[in-house]
């Protein structure tokens, strides 16, 4: 039986996987942008699901999905996004991480997040759920 205690070539260090992967395409290095471009723009208004990324405050790790009709993110301008939050399970496991820990990932932009219940935030986004739970503003860039 395998013991991942036994095994003998681990890799440990940043340079020796680097050398053994090679280096990415510029293209790769330059998915994760800072703010919302037209392209995302374009991508958030035709997308039903998108998959959230937080962390709690120790650092453990859960990414969530979340959907509603095409279009329901919301850009407000090149640097905010917004979406409704569901009831779902009642968990709320990412809201308790974003309050815990504001970084989050979302279309392959990393930065920080904050739960809301602003009115003219809720209004932006009667028009996809009559629930009215808290929403989650996201920031693309600091």
């Amino acid at each position: 039986m395998w013991n991942p205690l036994e095994v003998k070539d681990l890799i440990t260090s940043a340079d020796e996987l680097k050398s053994l992967v090679g280096e990415p395409h510029e293209a790769v290095v330059k998915k994760s942008i800072a703010q919302v471009e037209s392209h995302v723009i374009h991508y958030v208004s035709m997308s039903p699901l998108f998959f959230l990324s937080t962390a709690d405050a120790s650092g453990r790790c859960d990414v969530s999905p979340r959907g509603d009709e095409p279009g329901f993110v919301k850009v407000l301008d090149d640097h905010h996004i917004i979406f409704p939050e569901r009831m779902g399970n009642r968990r709320v496991d990412s809201l308790l991480n974003i309050i815990a820990n504001p970084q989050v990932g979302i279309f392959q932009v990393w930065k920080k997040c904050c739960v809301l219940t602003d009115q003219l935030a809720l209004q932006k986004m009667q028009s996809y759920s009559p629930r009215k739970n808290g929403r989650v503003k996201q920031a693309a860039s600091e």
